[in-house]
């Protein structure tokens, strides 16, 4: 019977794994910082862990922030096994920042696969 229950744990655990891993580091150093421009900018490294045995392209995006200027790639390409780190920065109008702290969701979707799509919450600091 034991044996039964650990043989049906593992088959459940190869069905619901997830083949793609995304975690989200804000820069420690500010929490935002004003350009030249006069935009709120916030540095974030985006670290992508393909636990898949195959290469996968992914694309990136962030929902939450309609206005806001993608700095950095928004794709990226990971060996099987392997994780990538990519850095990128949001800029955004300080008029456009309703608060001081926003909620923000980066989006991983997988190019060849669209069901294979993950969201991680983060946040966006202004001067407000």
């Amino acid at each position: 019977m034991v044996l039964v229950a650990v043989c049906a744990a593992f088959a459940w655990t190869l069905v619901v794994r997830k083949p793609v891993v995304m975690d989200i580091v804000r820069d420690r150093g500010a929490l935002y910082r004003e350009t030249d421009e006069g935009l709120i900018e916030n540095t974030y490294t985006l670290k992508v862990i393909n636990k898949s045995q195959l290469e996968q392209t992914y694309r990136l995006s962030v929902q939450g922030l309609d206005e806001a200027q993608w700095l950095g790639e928004k794709e990226l390409t990971v060996k099987g096994g392997e994780t990538a780190n990519l850095p990128i920065s949001l800029s955004l109008d300080p008029v456009d920042a309703k608060r001081p702290v926003l909620e923000i969701e980066f989006v991983l979707q997988d190019s060849d696969e669209p069901d294979i799509r993950l969201t991680q919450g983060s946040k966006f600091f202004s001067a407000r």
